[in-house]
């Protein structure tokens, strides 16, 4: 079987609230691993400043401009993998017309389907309850899924109405730079800009990626910590990771 031709939406790297984060990393290590497994990718873009993103990202990496002559140049055994389909603010071409056009067949990235589990809380306006309609619409005209987690896919199926057996469960990857270090100095010199708000080079570290959403429950994770043996809290710190507002900073 030939490897699969896959042409990723890299505008993601750019958007307002996923661009240098959560999901646009994701995206980067997504790509990261197609590539590895041996399959033709080519990042779409549709900016100058994207362009240089994504190969500043992974050394490489092919690139092509975002256009409809491009999207009908392709065959349809190509896969278009939809990148944004889960963001806020939504994206209003999430998959570009010229790729209905070209028959192209599409995969989406599943993140979570938390808004429609929640509504009470995340589809509180108008706009919002009818853009999440119009999204999962749009989702189960799709080909397949690529879900972060088994949980994800899971719900995902019940709530959004798409088969179970058309959503791949491919989980995430920890980037390169994520590695063991034989130089705690090096480490520890990367790390002193982190010194003014309350990191302690001279103790082991526990990090936590979080965010001041209650579903995260960082508070819980707080009091955790706060239960443990005062050694190991004395040698070990507790360091939180997010994006917060000063209140629930406080």
């Amino acid at each position: 079987m030939a490897n699969p031709r896959v042409l990723v939406d890299g505008r993601v790297i750019s958007h307002p609230t996923a661009g240098g984060r959560g999901i646009g990393r994701f995206t980067i290590g997504l790509v990261r691993a197609m590539r590895s497994a041996g399959a033709d990718v080519t990042v779409l873009v549709d900016a100058s400043a994207d362009d240089r993103e994504w190969r500043t990202a992974i050394e490489g990496v092919h690139t092509a401009p975002l256009t409809r002559a491009a999207m009908l140049a392709e065959p349809p055994s190509s896969w278009f993998l939809c990148t944004q389909m889960m963001l806020h603010p939504v994206a209003l071409d999430v998959v570009p017309r010229a790729v209905t056009e070209a028959g192209l067949r599409v995969v989406g990235v599943l993140h979570d389907v938390i808004p429609y589990r929640y509504p009470d809380r995340y589809l509180v306006e108008d706009s919002a309850r009818v853009q999440a309609r119009l999204r999962a619409g749009l989702v189960r005209t799709f080909d397949r899924l690529l879900s972060n987690s088994t949980f994800s896919a899971d719900t995902a199926s019940v709530v959004l109405g798409f088969p179970r057996d058309r959503i791949e469960v491919v989980g995430a990857a920890i980037e390169p730079q994520f590695v063991p270090s034989g130089e705690p100095g090096l480490i520890d010199a990367r790390l002193t800009r982190l010194v003014d708000i309350g990191l302690d080079l001279t103790r082991r570290r526990v990090v936590a990626v979080t965010g001041g959403d209650d579903r995260k429950n960082t508070p819980g994770l707080i009091r955790a910590w706060a239960g443990l043996p005062p050694e190991l809290r004395s040698s070990h710190q507790l360091v939180i990771a997010c994006t917060v507002v000063p209140a629930v900073r406080d």
